[in-house]
Formats: structure tokens, sequence, C-alpha cells
């Protein structure tokens, strides 16, 4: 996913929503990628964070895979592709 801007939104930029109303996002690098409650992802810094989404589900909590933002990357560079 490449993303031009400084936020990523649940439901735009191909980010699908998780359905559940116990859904957390968590940002590996908080001092990176903040993520809000609502899952927009607000790059504060260049680096690297994994975001995830984890809900509430029987017989336990589900979570996403990884989505590892690069924000003030180059688009082109090889660690965005």
């Amino acid at each position: 996913m490449v993303v031009r801007d400084d936020a990523v939104r649940v439901g735009a930029d191909h980010v699908l929503p998780v359905l559940g109303a116990t859904t957390r996002f968590h940002s590996s690098d908080p001092a990176t990628v903040a993520i809000g409650p609502d899952g927009t992802a607000l790059a504060l810094r260049p680096g690297r964070a994994d975001v995830t989404a984890e809900t509430a589900s029987a017989p336990g909590p589900l979570t996403s895979p990884p989505v590892t933002l690069f924000p003030g990357a180059d688009p082109d560079a090889a660690e965005c592709a």
C-alpha cells in the first residue's frame, strides 16, 4: 500500500474495517505512527511501524496481520514494495 499523505483511514486507502465493537488498534512504534481509537494512523516522524487491529471473538482475540508503514520513505524504495 502506498499512502501519499500523512493519514491512513479505515474504509479508505484500501484499509477495510475490522468488525467488532471492541476493536483496538496498536502501533509497534507510537512515536513514529500514532493510531487513533477509530484506526486512523498518523505519521509523526520518519521511520517504520507495524500497525495491527485486535477485536474480541470466541474463543479468543483475533489479531490482524501487521500493516507496515514507512513514514517519510520514498514510495519507490524497495522497503515500500
